[in-house]
């Protein structure tokens, strides 16, 4: 049985020929068959039967920031995608994998809360995750900005204490190298 590498790649949609498309990290573009498919929002699979080679399909994530403020969060994101379709229309997203490690007071949770291919929509949390996207994790507090003239305070992760990095480091140690 032949293994696969992952690929690297950037899911982008094409505006102009409204479809999506995939490039490498050097701008190349990927034969699509080896493209990520940017519309699946998996959260976990099902467990897998020790000689069974396939997991179960995925959930939809329902990961919500607001939901987190003052929490401990190690982001891995994965890709920008851009024109989704939303009730307030065509908007862009990073899509990570999320891993909450304290409560909202900052105690350290018993069990980390992990979701998979959550859709972040806030533009300053996409500014600070874009840069890191198939690189590394972002570790931080989920806080809130200042907020402009008639609009809400946007959400933003704040920089990790070390104290917040030995709570990570040692999540990090309890799960399995890819």
């Amino acid at each position: 049985m032949a293994t696969t590498r992952p690929i690297r790649a950037i899911i982008m949609q094409d505006k102009s020929k409204d479809k999506i498309m995939a490039k490498d990290v050097n701008g190349n573009k990927i034969p699509k068959s080896k493209t990520p498919d940017a519309t699946s929002k998996p959260k976990a699979s099902t467990p897998v039967e020790d000689d069974d080679e396939f997991g179960g399909p995925g959930e939809r994530s329902n990961f919500k920031l607001a939901d987190h403020v003052g929490a401990l969060i190690l982001f891995t994101p994965k890709s920008l995608e851009e024109g989704i379709e939303t009730s307030f229309g065509d908007a862009d997203a990073i899509k990570t994998d999320v891993v909450v490690l304290t409560n909202e007071k900052g105690k350290a949770l018993a069990e980390p809360i992990e979701e998979f291919g959550a859709l972040i929509f806030q533009r300053v949390v996409i500014g600070q995750l874009s840069e890191s996207i198939a690189k590394r994790r972002v570790l931080g507090r989920v806080g809130k900005g200042v907020a402009k003239k008639g609009q809400s305070e946007p959400f933003l992760i704040e920089e990790p204490s070390d104290d917040d990095k030995v709570i990570a480091r040692a999540y990090i140690k309890t799960i399995a190298p890819f």
